[in-house]
């Protein structure tokens, strides 16, 4: 494959603009020659471990590298799952087509064609695997992000499912602001709200939470008089 390289990686890059992998929006500055240089380089990696054997090595390097952010060129979180499929199909056509030219003895081929399908299935699963790993590290760090920012408003944050009535997230400032503790939240269930607010304000909140039923994306607002633990 070695007099070949350039030629298959000539090959990748066509593929990739006919099946317009998402990828190559990250790309689009560099020049034909210099991506062609990359995919060579990239090339003879993979082809160097399918030449000994060592296709496992391989996808646990290359999976590796996504996963620590040591990607040439693109970042970890660039990556798609549709690049995942797209890239080892254009991989898969490119891998046949060179087998069907080069070799003619059909046993031969038939085990070929067998070894290069075994490659993508792994690959493309190893590929799907750490993609999930990553997204749900990136839902992870987001989640703490809005946790610590949450925490260091003064105010107190909530999140209520008007359908089911039920608080779905809180800051935990309430207690800090108003004194109320866990027990006493707890004890007034889902009436803890009304059991707090002013009589005369609580149909304004009421109206806000219709509001919203009546489709996605609604806003409101309003004023309420509230009492603390001990009754002011």
């Amino acid at each position: 494959l070695d007099g070949h390289l350039h030629d298959f990686a000539v090959e990748q890059l066509q593929l990739a603009r006919k099946y317009n992998i998402p990828l190559l929006k990250f790309l689009s500055h560099l020049p034909d020659e210099q991506l062609i240089e990359i995919s060579k380089t990239s090339l003879q990696e993979i082809l160097g471990y399918l030449a000994n054997n060592n296709a496992s090595e391989q996808i646990a390097t290359s999976t590796q590298r996504w996963l620590t952010n040591q990607l040439e060129v693109i970042g970890k979180y660039d990556v798609t799952a549709e690049d995942i499929t797209l890239i080892n199909h254009v991989r898969g056509k490119s891998l046949k087509n060179f087998a069907m030219k080069r070799y003619s003895d059909p046993r031969q081929l038939h085990g070929l064609m067998n070894e290069i399908h075994d490659f993508l299935l792994a690959a493309t699963t190893a590929s799907a695997n750490t993609y999930i790993t990553i997204l749900k590290d990136q839902l992870h760090e987001e989640e703490e992000f809005r946790s610590k920012l949450s925490k260091a408003l003064p105010g107190f944050i909530y999140v209520y499912d008007v359908q089911n009535k039920t608080e779905t997230f809180s800051n935990g400032k309430l207690a800090e602001l108003l004194r109320y503790s866990s027990e006493q939240i707890k004890q007034k269930s889902h009436q803890f709200y009304r059991a707090i607010t002013h009589a005369d304000d609580w149909e304004n909140g009421e109206k806000c939470r219709r509001n919203f039923l009546d489709g996605v994306g609604s806003k409101c607002s309003f004023e309420c008089r509230v009492k603390d633990a001990t009754g002011r």
